[in-house]
């Protein structure tokens, strides 16, 4: 489980990724110094909300990566490959978007691992309940892609990159919903430090901005 909690740290790197890597394609070596320390601020707050109560200890976090590191450099793989789509995307696009072949790209591979795995047959019919869910997910994950790439089309990469910070909030959020967990103090600590990190990215590239029109 402790393990589970520092993967998402890892996974959750993301939108610091993405705020870095745009700020960079957009205005360099200053944009990605400009940019660092709000990012940097608002990754202690991520960190603070997913870890924070459950007293991961950077010397354990080490120790974890170091007999099990396929794990952890697959999910910063993932992160930075999420990042760098977020903002190669709108550059190379034209405006079209390939989420639809993407889901059935994704869907024929899960298929064939399926059809290989050897997994037995299932011999009775799920419950309405188990439909019901599966179809929620589905559209859950079909509405999220599609609105993003629709962000990423026809929005502003900078301030969705700012607004994905909420997206390990939600998950903590409904994780606590779930299994009927309080909050703990950290979590609202970590809000916070995102919310200034949030802030001080906004505030320097309103004067990134100024300067390049003035």
């Amino acid at each position: 489980s402790t393990q589970t909690v520092e993967l998402s740290m890892v996974n959750y790197l993301w939108p610091s990724l993405t705020v870095l890597l745009n700020s960079t394609a957009m205005r360099g070596a200053r944009g990605f110094a400009r940019a660092l320390p709000g990012a940097a601020v608002a990754t202690v707050g991520v960190m603070l909300a997913i870890g924070g109560d459950a007293g991961l200890d950077a010397g354990v976090v080490a120790a974890d990566i170091s007999s099990n590191p396929l794990p952890f450099a697959l999910t910063l793989a993932a992160a930075l490959a999420w990042a760098s789509y977020s903002v190669v995307t709108p550059r190379i696009t034209n405006g079209k978007d390939a989420t639809p072949y993407f889901m059935i790209g994704v869907a024929a591979v899960f298929w064939v691992m399926f059809a290989t795995s050897g997994a037995p047959v299932p011999q009775s019919m799920p419950s309405i309940g188990s439909i019901l869910a599966l179809l929620a997910a589905m559209g859950s994950i079909a509405a999220g892609y599609a609105c993003w790439n629709h962000g990423l089309l026809f929005g502003n990469v900078s301030r969705m990159a700012l607004a994905s910070y909420a997206a390990p909030f939600l998950s903590v959020v409904a994780s606590s919903i779930i299994l009927g967990l309080a909050l703990p103090g950290l979590f609202w600590a970590g809000v916070a430090f995102v919310v200034a990190g949030s802030l001080l990215n906004l505030l320097m590239g309103k004067r990134a901005e100024s300067r390049e029109k003035a």
